[in-house]
């Protein structure tokens, strides 16, 4: 096996912040690849619940106040952001003709989108009447900024494992605690449920044994 054609297969650009930290040695910057590939895979399914869970509290919350077409009622107090990525979903929807289905529609709306619902600029609009009450189980007290500035930490990191970039030099274990904090906001019995069945720990625990990572 040529480890210098694997290397060519990452890329040289993608592979050398793996070398720098492994002071060259391409076995073991091949190794510490894999690490870093494990742990997106054991990140990849808590940032899938968490999201889900998250994007169907919000979607609860804004029917009861403005009906299920909330995307719709709403769309003259919405940022231009926000109505063009409803507006992209519709329109992938009718290119592939498919039906405007409420349900679909809102699945297909990113991480991104519902941590945008949290901005300052819906503090008055969406968060006081019915944002707030999609976080039940939070201390007080508890703000719109609180609930941004965590989610925006978690929507960082699901980005940069989907474009397979370097998270092993995060501070993984923090942000796994954030992220259980977050969906313990929203349902204790989810979190509980995720952190038992979630293999992070484990993975995290298999550190390298070299230095400076």
């Amino acid at each position: 096996m040529n480890t210098e054609n694997i290397r060519k297969s990452i890329s040289e650009p993608r592979f050398s912040t793996y070398l720098s930290n492994t002071g060259g040695n391409i076995d073991t910057a091949l190794d510490l690849y894999l690490w870093n590939c494990r742990l997106c895979e054991s990140l990849y399914t808590p940032i899938h619940i968490l999201e889900v869970a998250l994007r169907n509290n919000f979607h609860d919350r804004l029917s009861d106040k403005y009906g299920r077409q909330w995307y719709d009622t709403l769309e003259e107090q919405l940022l231009e952001k926000d109505i063009s990525k409803i507006m992209e979903v519709k329109k992938r929807f009718i290119h592939e003709k498919k039906a405007l289905n409420t349900d679909d529609i809102v699945a297909s709306l990113s991480l991104g989108f519902w941590v945008g619902l949290l901005w300052r600029h819906y503090e008055t609009k969406l968060w006081r009447p019915c944002l707030y009450h999609a976080f039940p189980n939070a201390g007080k007290p508890f703000t719109r900024s609180d609930a941004a500035r965590k989610l925006s930490v978690i929507k960082d990191l699901r980005n940069r494992i989907a474009h397979h970039e370097p998270v092993y030099n995060r501070n993984l274990e923090d942000m796994y605690s954030t992220l259980l904090e977050v969906l313990g906001w929203v349902c204790e019995d989810t979190k509980t449920w995720l952190d038992k069945n979630s293999n992070f720990k484990e993975v995290y625990s298999k550190k390298f044994h070299f230095q400076d990572l």
